[in-house]
């Protein structure tokens, strides 16, 4: 399960968190897994700083000015069962269940955005299991009847494939219940109002 959140943020107030995470660590490693703490851990530190450059913080899941949706990603590793009124599950291999995609284009943001602020992709990386339930069900299941409608991220280099809803025979599956066992975050990906994809030396040299 992903948590993905696409917002736009000063680039005065990333360079803060880059400058400080640099004065407190000598490689680009430890500097980079700092920024990733203060962005998404230290909200206080993050909060302070947006304050000395006459902005705000409001928490990297609160940041979404253009994009925030949490489901799970479909990918190869994905296990999918189906079972229709309590009879044996039908295991689905990811291949086999059609999809319509629908585009995250970072360029449709870029003119939203100004000079001196930076689009950021940030999110969260869980793992566990959901269901999805079509009720009134009726004959028998067929794998052709299954269409999952997913976001894809490719413009920004990112090649998740986020579930944006299940449908069979045109009938929206309802969400129901789901469980996660445990969360590991993203690194940040930062890109300027030209669409360039930038590291930290752009925000310290």
């Amino acid at each position: 399960m992903n948590q993905i959140v696409i917002s736009s943020l000063p680039k005065s107030f990333l360079s803060k968190i880059f400058r400080h995470c640099l004065g407190k660590n000598n490689t680009p490693y430890f500097a980079n897994n700092c920024f990733k703490g203060v962005l998404y851990f230290d909200e206080n530190t993050a909060r302070k700083f947006a304050e000395n450059l006459g902005c705000s913080w409001k928490g990297w899941n609160n940041e979404d000015k253009f994009y925030h949706h949490t489901a799970y990603c479909f990918e190869g590793g994905l296990e999918i069962t189906v079972s229709v009124n309590g009879d044996q599950k039908t295991t689905l291999d990811v291949s086999e269940i059609k999809t319509k995609v629908h585009p995250v284009e970072l360029g449709a943001l870029l003119p939203r955005i100004k000079d001196d602020e930076i689009i950021v992709l940030m999110g969260s990386v869980d793992k566990g299991s959901e269901a999805f339930a079509l009720e009134n069900f009726q004959g028998d299941f067929s794998v052709d009847e299954l269409l999952v409608s997913v976001d894809a991220f490719d413009s920004f280099h990112f090649d998740t494939l986020l579930i944006k809803d299940i449908s069979y025979g045109g009938r929206d599956l309802r969400r129901t219940t789901g469980r996660s066992k445990g969360r590991n975050m993203i690194a940040p990906i930062l890109f300027s109002a030209d669409g360039r994809e930038l590291d930290m030396y752009d925000f310290v040299e």
